[in-house]
């Protein structure tokens, strides 16, 4: 369904959401910077990945003038009520307090050996607690029966002894978010993760963070890591009946 047709790479190394497509194929994508991602950056691109325009917010926020898309152009679908938006929004804590096992979603052992070798984990399963948030970013419908959608889950790692935060707070488990794009079926179960979850018709995905459908052709922005140095990209695909 999914033919892959292109990537591009982003301005900057840290978050990045999709706008939107104007009428006129033009495609606006925001990147959030910073040390605590307190700054955005705007950029205007054609299908090709170049850049037309650009709006980059400095040190002085009343110089800001951020683009603008005109009214009738595609933008992304965000679902705040989804039934894979569960858990709580906590990062760390203590497992007994806060009685981690009532509340945290089960992972197959079989998910968490692919989760394990995928990410390099260097961890047992038995220390994999679950998914203790999970969160659409955003969906693509394709059609009436399928959807592509780009979520952040984060597992609960289990700590063999109490540690202690910055803050002086102990805690016994911490979280680790994983950024994932799926195809959802009306007519499936959908897995948390499958072998090669990372694997997206063609392209290795690294933190899918936004997706959006304009007349036959899929985007999803995909976050940067600014430890590497990788920057953020934007991947295209045509979507096919």
């Amino acid at each position: 369904m999914l033919t892959y047709l292109k990537t591009f790479a982003l301005r900057y190394s840290d978050d990045c959401a999709l706008m939107g497509m104007t009428p006129e194929a033009k495609l606006v994508v925001e990147e959030y910077y910073g040390t605590e991602l307190e700054f955005a950056a705007q950029t205007c691109y054609d299908l090709a990945g170049n850049i037309l325009l650009t709006a980059d917010e400095p040190a002085d926020t009343r110089h800001w003038l951020p683009l603008e898309l005109p009214a009738n152009s595609t933008r992304p679908h965000h679902s705040t009520k989804h039934p894979l938006n569960y858990g709580v929004s906590r990062r760390r804590g203590l497992r007994e307090p806060e009685r981690l096992n009532d509340w945290v979603h089960p992972v197959s052992i079989m998910e968490k050996m692919t989760l394990i070798e995928a990410l390099h984990l260097g961890v047992s399963p038995m220390q994999l607690g679950g998914i203790a948030e999970s969160r659409v970013l955003a969906i693509a419908h394709l059609n009436a029966q399928v959807a592509i959608v780009c979520r952040v889950v984060r597992l609960a790692l289990l700590l063999p002894q109490v540690a202690v935060d910055a803050a002086g707070l102990p805690y016994d488990y911490d979280t680790l978010p994983i950024y994932v794009a799926q195809v959802l079926r009306s007519d499936e179960d959908t897995p948390v993760f499958t072998p090669g979850f990372q694997d997206f018709y063609g392209v290795r995905l690294h933190r899918p963070q936004d997706c959006l459908l304009f007349e036959d052709s899929l985007w999803i922005a995909d976050g940067g890591d600014k430890t590497t140095g990788r920057h953020s990209q934007v991947h295209a695909w045509r979507v096919q009946s």
